[in-house]
């Protein structure tokens, strides 16, 4: 093969190369502004539930009295809720708690010196 052919034969993939560069970078753009736009969307929903809970903490007794309500009326329909909750809240908890003592494991883990690595 001559210099002329392999120098024509790397334009061309340099080329190929180029527009398959341009391609992935416009799908990702446009996968970026879906992420981005998911992003907003949950910022707006966090929001929106600051507020919210931030209002009840002002009145706790409107939230006492939302409680006592439901527990007068549907005395089971609250007891399993509660259970239900206490239920997935204990979950969590015991798994943040196994999380965190894996992490503190492998954190403390001591570290091989450089040379008993080669």
């Amino acid at each position: 093969m001559t210099v002329r052919a392999r120098l024509l034969a790397l334009a061309e993939r340099r080329a190929r190369l180029s527009a398959q560069a341009a391609a992935e970078r416009d799908l990702l753009a446009a996968l970026a502004a879906r992420g981005d736009a998911a992003g907003r969307r949950i910022d707006g929903v966090l929001a929106f539930a600051g507020r919210v809970l931030g209002e009840l903490r002002e009145r706790p007794m409107l939230v006492t009295a939302g409680v006592a309500v439901l527990v007068a009326l549907r005395p089971r329909l609250a007891l399993g809720w509660a259970v239900r909750w206490g239920m997935k809240g204990w979950s969590l908890w015991r798994g943040y708690r196994a999380v965190q003592r894996l992490w503190q494991r492998l954190s403390a883990a001591p570290t091989a010196p450089a040379a008993a690595r080669r």
